[in-house]
């Protein structure tokens, strides 16, 4: 739901300026509390741009993440983003394909 409003502002061109998107990724972030540190370890938790970066932040969480991690992840990003991501909106089994060549 957020997301489909977040669209429809930013194709209207509503979002060209950079302080209010940068006050969006301040409000509305999934709750990266419940992840293990590990999953972010070279990053600052403050630091992540949620928005921007989904797919660095869905990947790592449905890479090496646990059930509740993804279930933290699902609820913010919704199935269409996690399916985009991964391939699948599912939780259970759910990795980031691996590229082959």
């Amino acid at each position: 739901m957020f997301f489909d409003y977040l669209h429809t502002v930013c194709v209207g061109g509503a979002l060209s300026n950079a302080k209010v998107m940068a006050e969006l990724e301040r409000q509305h972030h999934p709750d990266l509390t419940l992840t293990s540190p590990i999953l972010f370890w070279d990053t600052d938790n403050c630091e992540i741009k949620c928005l921007r970066q989904y797919r660095a932040v869905i990947q790592r969480v449905f890479d090496g993440g646990n059930d509740q991690e993804k279930e933290e992840i699902l609820k913010f990003y919704r199935s269409e983003k996690i399916k985009e991501v991964t391939g699948s909106s599912s939780i259970i089994g759910n990795r980031t394909p691996i590229m082959t060549a």
